[in-house]
């Protein structure tokens, strides 16, 4: 599906305000509810930190994804996927962009709002017409700031793409990650724009979610003449071969 982006001519518009995501004509809608597990614990998710998919969320839109928090208050959140990169290049779906920048990552961003790309930049100084996310990460929308960029011949390392973003309704969102369909984490910037975007999530969830070996147990066994915790049948056997 993502291939058919190819096709699409993508115009910048200008930087969206975050109310104006939470209040669109079209609100985001509610995802299908996914396998329920055990919550975040006491993490509250805030402007500047990841959701990482938890393993039971296999749904072919979120399933091991990493998502970047822009905003979240009580109107509601928004997020950019980070690892989800797609075939698109640059020129592909931007108009009046030279094939030079198709250097530049494309990652699929969300189901909300794919007529615009938005992107995250990294920089050690304020960037006008970019709203600060985190540590040295901007994010905006606005076509002079891309043109800004392109003019500097910024690498990956400076700035990502998205086609769409991610977005939940008012309490939304504190409701998937109580039905334990995320994990929350500090954000990392390394890792917002690190290259191999492919091992991100992996890396991420055996974190927060170690596999650990398995422990094989025996069905308990109890007997009425022996009170006291069950024992398993080996260690009931071998009780009965002692003498006293």
């Amino acid at each position: 599906m993502l291939k058919i982006l190819t096709l699409i001519i993508v115009l910048l518009g200008g930087l969206p305000a975050f109310a104006d995501f939470v209040g669109l004509s079209d609100p985001p809608q509610p995802y299908p509810e996914h396998s329920r597990g055990a919550s975040s614990g006491d993490i509250a998710p805030a402007t500047g930190m990841l959701l990482v998919a938890r393993r039971n969320l296999t749904g072919p839109v979120f399933g091991r994804t990493v998502i970047l928090l822009l905003n979240h208050d009580e109107n509601g959140s928004i997020g950019l996927v980070l690892n989800r990169r797609i075939e698109s290049t640059l020129s592909s779906v931007i108009s009046g962009v030279d094939d030079e920048a198709d250097r530049l990552p494309v990652f699929f961003g969300g189901p909300v709002g794919m007529h615009q790309v938005y992107m995250l930049l990294r920089n050690d100084e304020p960037i006008p017409h970019a709203q600060h996310i985190t540590a040295d990460i901007y994010f905006s929308a606005a076509r002079p700031v891309l043109d800004e960029m392109l003019e500097r011949q910024v690498t990956g390392s400076e700035l990502h793409l998205y086609i769409g973003y991610a977005g939940w309704g008012a309490g939304q969102l504190a409701t998937e990650i109580e039905r334990g369909s995320w994990e929350l984490a500090e954000s990392d910037p390394d890792a917002v724009f690190e290259a191999s975007d492919q091992s991100l999530w992996q890396r991420l969830i055996d974190k927060l979610e170690p596999i650990g070996i398995e422990v094989r147990l025996d069905p308990p066994v109890t007997t009425d003449s022996e009170p006291g915790p069950p024992m398993s049948r080996r260690h009931h056997a071998a009780k009965s071969n002692h003498t006293f």
